[in-house]
């Protein structure tokens, strides 16, 4: 015979009545959440219009730019620094002591991207965000 166990599941709601009725808050990872979405029109026209260059993004530099922008990877507000990376990919934390297991770098191997140049990032054709490059390592 085979026997299906599952593991017994509460439903968000649930789950926020018990913390309410304990006090209970979910703080996110770094203890604040950090929003980098631009949603004011003029400021977003600006930001695209002072880039130096479109960049279009893989699949996978769209998930992780897309997750510093509404917070997912928080307390992270851009990809790691050098100094950064090294110490997640030694220690998992961030120089700030932050855990942080996974190191979300952007890789490229375009040689015209320089520290200093703002990139317009875009998927399809479409932009999504600004980069600013303070730093290149390999």
């Amino acid at each position: 015979p085979i026997f299906s166990m599952q593991t017994p599941r509460m439903s968000r709601m649930a789950m926020r009545a018990v913390e309410q009725e304990l006090g209970l808050k979910s703080v996110p990872h770094g203890g604040e959440l950090k929003n980098n979405m631009v949603t004011d029109k003029a400021e977003i026209e600006k930001l695209l219009a002072s880039t130096d260059m479109d960049y279009e993004m893989s699949d996978r530099q769209l998930c992780d730019a897309e997750l510093i922008m509404n917070g997912g990877f928080s307390p992270l507000t851009g990809f790691l620094s050098e100094e950064d990376y090294t110490s997640v990919v030694e220690t998992m934390r961030l120089k700030s002591g932050d855990l942080l297991g996974l190191p979300v770098v952007f890789d490229t191997d375009d040689e015209s991207i320089k520290p200093g140049m703002k990139l317009k990032l875009t998927q399809k054709g479409t932009p999504i965000a600004v980069l600013e490059v303070e730093s290149k390592y390999v």
